[in-house]
């Protein structure tokens, strides 16, 4: 089975446009950790990072159960086509900001890594559990190849 157009389509909207609603998400959930823990004026090294990290995971696994909606017949690589598209959504974004620190920096943030893992872990584990209630039929490699 393969992504049909309209998938892909789906996929690549939610990917390009993943800069803007991701960012947007997280800050406004970090945010709101931060209030509802009564805002402290010096935090914990465990409550900065963990209400970066957190959100992020979360949102994470958020977007990987809507790129299992989009491409339940291929998650892995309908994820493919989301985080591809994603990358084309943070270049344009650079592009009109102007500087391609925004891209770098974007790459390198240990809360967006977080996202991304979260991402890709329910694609991840759709696969597997396809593949492993339909596994490959034994022999058909060895048979093809034989004149």
């Amino acid at each position: 089975m393969t992504l049909n157009r309209r998938q892909a389509i789906m996929l690549a909207a939610f990917g390009a446009l993943a800069p803007v609603w991701w960012t947007w998400s997280v800050s406004q959930l970090i945010y709101g950790i931060y209030v509802v823990a009564g805002r402290p004026e010096r935090p914990s090294w465990v409550f900065a990072w963990g209400s970066i990290f957190l959100p992020s995971f979360a949102l994470g696994l958020l977007a990987g159960v809507a790129v299992l909606g989009m491409s339940r017949s291929q998650p892995l690589k309908g994820w493919l086509v989301f985080f591809a598209f994603l990358l084309v959504g943070l270049v344009v974004v650079a592009l009109l900001v102007g500087s391609w620190s925004v891209l770098t920096s974007s790459l390198a943030s240990p809360g967006n890594l977080t996202f991304f893992v979260g991402s890709l872990l329910v694609p991840f584990y759709a696969g597997l559990k396809f593949r492993r209630a339909n596994p490959p039929l034994q022999g058909t490699r060895d048979k093809a190849a034989r004149p």
